[in-house]
This record gives structure tokens, C-alpha cells and sequence, in this order.
């Protein structure tokens, strides 16, 4: 079965600052999946293999608040070479339950201040860290998954300012997060808060990757059940 290439808006309502869809783009044909598809096998394949793992592949470590030179391929319990630990930040301080895992990290420089921070995606949602200062980052807040269960699949991308967050698990949609709301936040810093999204996507429910070709402003969800397995692809010029 061939895939259908899905072209959709993507649109911001200026006067509140929320996501929205003047009406729904992606209908009927679009909303099929590909009954033949071969990443829900996949997927489940590698769920299976990381079980077998168990508690070997899982860091116990709480977090370290202190560069560990690398010395004879260790820095501290992580293995290395050539590169020294600046610092380690445990799930838990990132905001996760304590049965959710890792699995993705992206990243923003503020262009106002230079500030850098990190995108830390986990399996009960998103952290945002100023990592200005390598040796002690500050999590500044956790944005919750829009489901309540773990979801081994979680992705971001940065695009003018603005995450856009997808785990691939149905009902979830797209995240929409406006990162200039971390700005400053490093200042009388109190500790972490929980965020909320700007906006949201919903017309595919659960998206393995997305990608963003900058120079265009399209958005391109992989792994979706949608467009018969095409790519759903979703104009953000305007975020």
C-alpha cells in the first residue's frame, strides 16, 4: 500500500497564545494508517530486548553536583574516554515518576542571552534544564505527558523559539511549548515548577520522530497512524 503525503495548517491564535486549527485538515483518507506497517513489530521487538535487560541497563546513580576527570576509562561509574563528567542529573530530579525512563534529549540557546538548555524527554514527559553552567545545571521545570501511563517513545524539536513535542503512544497529539518562558528563570531560582503547553496538535494522535526543515518551516512526523504510513507533514511558519 502506497503512502499518502499529508500537507496541513498549523496555526496559532495570536490573541491567546493557544494552538488551534480554523478546521480540521487531515480527513478521512489521511486519518487511515498502514494496516502492514512494520514499526509496531519493531517496536515491540526492542520493548523486549530492553526487558531482557532489566536492571543492568538502568543508572542508580543520584546526581552529581561536581566535575569527575575521566581516569582509566572511568568517570566516576560512567565509562569514557578523552571526556570528563561535568555533571549527572538523576530522572527523579528531572521530574519523573520513579518507574519512568529516559529516552531523548534535544536542546535550545536562548538568542537574547546565549543562555543554553536542555530538552530531557522522558517516558512521563519533558524537562527543561539551563545547562549554562555545565557543573550545575538547574531543572527548571517538568511539562507532563498528555497521557497518564509511561510511553517509551518521546521526541522534540526546536523551531523559532518554540518546542514541538510528540511521544508515540495514540491520544497523546503534539506538544506545543514557547521556550522563551524559561528565560530568566535561572534568577531567584527556588527550584523546579511544572509547565503547562502553549498549544496543542491533535489531528494524529501518536508520532515516532518529527523532523523540521528550517529554511521551509515544515514539520514532518514519522511513524504516525496517519496518511497510510506517509509522512504527516505540518506547516509551522507561523508559531
Amino acid at each position: 500500500m502506497k503512502g499518502v503525503l499529508c500537507v496541513l495548517a498549523f496555526l496559532v491564535a495570536s490573541s491567546s497564545a493557544k494552538l488551534a486549527l480554523a478546521t480540521p485538515h487531515c480527513t478521512g483518507e489521511c486519518q487511515r494508517g498502514d494496516p502492514f506497517a512494520l514499526m509496531p513489530k519493531v517496536a515491540a521487538l526492542k520493548l523486549a530486548e530492553r526487558a531482557k535487560c532489566g536492571d543492568h541497563c538502568v543508572v542508580k546513580t543520584q546526581s552529581i553536583r561536581a566535575r569527575i576527570q575521566c581516569v582509566n576509562g572511568f568517570a566516576g561509574v560512567f565509562p569514557c574516554e578523552n571526556i570528563d563528567l561535568m555533571s549527572f542529573t538523576s530522572l527523579q530530579d528531572l521530574g519523573s515518576r520513579p518507574t519512568a525512563n529516559g529516552n531523548d534529549v534535544w536542546g535550545w540557546t536562548d538568542p537574547l542571552t546565549g543562555r543554553e538548555y536542555a530538552i530531557a524527554l522522558q517516558e512521563d514527559g519533558s524537562s527543561f534544564v539551563d545547562m549554562t553552567n555545565a557543573e550545575a545545571p538547574l531543572v527548571l521545570g517538568f511539562l507532563p505527558s498528555n497521557l497518564n501511563r509511561n510511553v517509551p517513545w518521546r521526541d522534540a524539536k526546536v523551531f523559532q523559539n518554540f518546542a514541538f513535542i510528540v511521544a508515540d503512544a495514540a491520544g497523546h497529539g503534539m506538544q506545543l511549548f514557547d521556550l522563551t518562558q524559561l528565560r530568566n528563570l535561572h534568577l531567584n531560582y527556588t527550584g523546579p515548577r511544572t509547565f503547562f503547553p502553549t498549544g496543542q496538535y491533535n489531528e494524529f494522535g501518536n508520532c515516532h520522530n518529527i523532523a523540521i526543515d528550517e529554511e521551509t518551516g515544515f514539520l514532518f512526523c514519522a511513524g504516525s497512524s496517519t496518511c497510510n504510513g506517509g509522512p504527516h507533514m505540518v506547516d509551522i511558519r507561523n508559531p
